[in-house]
């Protein structure tokens, strides 16, 4: 029997049925299920699972368990407390930014080990679409479990896959382990080893990215007189862009929040980039009906319209179009899009009959330009 293949988590209890005099099944509502590497699926509304018969025997006169499925089988009130959420990390395809998956491990299991055994397998099959990558070589193991922590160092010793890889392949590598295990209790750093033999990993001299990227927490607003950041009763202006936009007379704006020297606006007219400096604004897109328009990292302004689907597109600054293609709901209307700080990630509000609807999907980008191609498959 094997506890960690999955788990499934059931909303009340089942029904046990005899199927001969030392068999028997249990039928229960599931929820949701947790595989073996974490990642939580939520069931079908209606979900009804029978689980693998129960065989008993008996011995000196009192009946055991011989033989039954693998895995758990928790309440859906116990599933808080018995299990917690860990964030592991993939590159994405241009090995630009770290991209956070969530996964489920039970709480009081040798969860260091549980998360990097998990980092080793793919991502989460949406994320796995061309959107994200592993710097960890396919067929590489744990080679030595469980992963022991000394002094706040995870000692991670791993097959001799990872010999074969550069020195920046190999930085690339710690750091996918060391964001993963960064919330672990205890755990400041990872030393990789191979046969219980260090491996040599220069430090980052530059360009390592940042887990999770720090961006302002202030409320950007427009006033009468103003753009910028609220602080207190004031509106810090952000330079050369405020009056900018102010002159626009722009409706929504996001500004680019690694440099704060882009923003795209939204007015009657369409979407504008507004860059710092002289240059003046450029209207990238002129359609009726735009939605809030969002920048990603590459310097990609994406836009949307709201009274049709299949609509979006993703404009570079000279005014080239990229159109985006995504499988929207035939009748929804987008609300809102916003790309992740990551930028293999967007976030779609929808609306349609029945109601308001969220969604998001990965960004399948051209591995040589950057340049947006599809959203992969919505997720709610």
């Amino acid at each position: 029997w094997n506890p960690d293949e999955s788990t499934l988590v059931r909303s009340r209890d089942g029904v046990i049925s005899r199927l001969d005099g030392s068999t028997l099944t249990y039928s229960v509502p599931i929820v949701a299920s947790v595989d073996a590497v974490g990642r939580y699926s939520v069931a079908d509304d209606a979900a009804t699972q029978t689980l693998p018969a129960f065989r008993f025997v008996q011995e000196e006169g009192e009946w055991r368990i011989a033989e039954l499925g693998n895995g758990i089988l928790i309440s859906q009130q116990a599933f808080p407390s018995a299990f917690s959420q860990h964030t592991l990390y993939y590159w994405d395809a241009a090995f630009r930014n770290l991209v956070p998956d969530l996964r489920w491990f039970p709480s009081r299991s040798e969860v260091a080990t549980r998360i990097v055994r998990a980092v080793l397998e793919p991502p989460t099959s949406w994320l796995g679409q061309g959107a994200t990558v592993s710097a960890i070589p396919a067929g590489t193991q744990l080679a030595l479990a469980p992963v022991s922590v000394e002094a706040g160092i995870a000692q991670i010793d791993l097959t001799s896959e990872v010999l074969s890889l550069t020195d920046l392949e190999r930085q690339r590598l710690r750091l996918q382990l060391a964001a993963s295990l960064r919330a672990v209790s205890g755990v400041v750093g990872v030393q990789l080893t191979v046969d219980q033999n260090a491996v040599a990993i220069p430090e980052w001299t530059a360009g390592a990215p940042d887990v999770v990227p720090q961006v302002d927490p202030r409320v950007l607003l427009r006033t009468e007189e103003g753009f910028g950041f609220a602080t207190g009763a004031d509106v810090e202006p952000l330079g050369t862009l405020s009056p900018a936009i102010i002159a626009l007379g722009a409706t929504a704006v996001t500004v680019a929040s690694s440099t704060r020297t882009l923003a795209a606006a939204l007015t009657a007219e369409g979407v504008w980039a507004v860059r710092a400096g002289d240059a003046p604004p450029v209207l990238l897109d002129d359609r009726p009906g735009l939605v809030a328009p969002s920048i990603d990292g590459y310097q990609f302004v994406w836009s949307a319209t709201a009274a049709s689907t299949g609509s979006i597109r993703a404009t570079e600054l000279d005014g080239t179009v990229h159109e985006v293609e995504a499988a929207l709901p035939d009748d929804a209307r987008v609300v809102s899009i916003a790309v992740s700080r990551d930028d293999a990630r967007v976030l779609l509000l929808l609306d349609g009959p029945g109601g308001p609807r969220l969604v998001y999907a990965a960004v399948i980008r051209d591995e040589a330009s950057g340049v947006p191609v599809r959203l992969g498959e919505l997720r709610d």
